[in-house]
């Protein structure tokens, strides 16, 4: 099943990928329209850029940064957030509402990651 490290850490990777993956091809079709559009270009570049070479270099950020997949989990959560904003801006009738949950999604598993840590730490 799924419970096993190696598989979690896996699909964990993957979740990052994809949403990054979504974010930098979303900035790039935006891109079209960047003069109107500035603002979601450079925010889903960057969000995009960062949640990917994060996740590409997460085991040496871990170790600088503790919290570091609780706050890749609380950009895509922003990010996804926007994302949904523009897609109910443009009119499209049904599209934000998965988006929205999955950005509801992140931001819990940042906050579980927080207090998980913050639990597992020896209390001085």
């Amino acid at each position: 099943m799924a419970s096993t490290l190696p598989t979690r850490l896996l699909l964990q990777n993957l979740t990052h990928y994809l949403a990054g993956l979504v974010l930098l091809l979303k900035g790039i079709t935006k891109l079209a329209y960047y003069p109107e559009h500035r603002f979601y270009v450079l925010a889903f570049l960057l969000a995009g850029c960062i949640i990917v070479c994060g996740t590409f270099f997460h085991h040496t950020l871990e170790k600088r940064f503790r919290y570091i997949t609780a706050l890749f989990h609380l950009i895509e959560a922003g990010a996804l957030f926007l994302l949904g904003y523009l897609y109910a801006h443009e009119g499209k009738q049904y599209l934000p509402y998965p988006i929205y949950a999955a950005a509801v999604m992140f931001f819990i598993a940042a906050m579980l990651g927080i207090i998980r840590h913050r639990s597992s730490l020896p209390h001085v």
